[in-house]
Order: C-alpha cells, then sequence, then structure tokens
C-alpha cells in the first residue's frame, strides 16, 4: 500500500479544539501505532505523521473532520539513508 505523510498546520488558538475532536474520536484506525511529530512546543503549530493509504484522499478522509481543511497530504516513499 502506498506511504503518505500527512503535515497539518493550525492557529495556536486551535491546538485546544484539534486535541478535543481527536480524544472524542478515538484514534482513527489508520493512525494507531504511528508516531505524531508535534511542532507545536517550537510555536510552529502543527504536526506531521506518516502512514499508508490507497491514495491522498483516502488519507485525508481519515482524519477527523476538523483536522482536514489545515492538513495537506504527500505521497512518495520512505528512504534509508
Amino acid at each position: 500500500m502506498p506511504q503518505v505523510m500527512l503535515h497539518n498546520t493550525h492557529r495556536p488558538e486551535d491546538c485546544e479544539a484539534l486535541n478535543e475532536e481527536w480524544q472524542a474520536h478515538g484514534t482513527p484506525p489508520a493512525f494507531q501505532g504511528r508516531t505524531f511529530f508535534c511542532t507545536c512546543p517550537s510555536g510552529e503549530h502543527g504536526a506531521f505523521v506518516q502512514l499508508e493509504a490507497e491514495d491522498p484522499a483516502a488519507a485525508l478522509a481519515s482524519l477527523p473532520s476538523r483536522f482536514r481543511a489545515g492538513t495537506r497530504v504527500y505521497s512518495g516513499e520512505p528512504m534509508t539513508l
């Protein structure tokens, strides 16, 4: 299955609402066991996560609705350096 990288960006004042939405819906199956790289503590509010998805649209659809507007999906493949 293809690999995708999701990159969410949001305003600082949206952090709490995004977290509440995630908690309310639980972790979607596509995200279980994945590591999120959260950039909020550095002041660049957002997060990255890599997962498998049929295509970019399916990856975006797997997110809770509030996250979709601020998320870009990149198709690609992981490479070991």
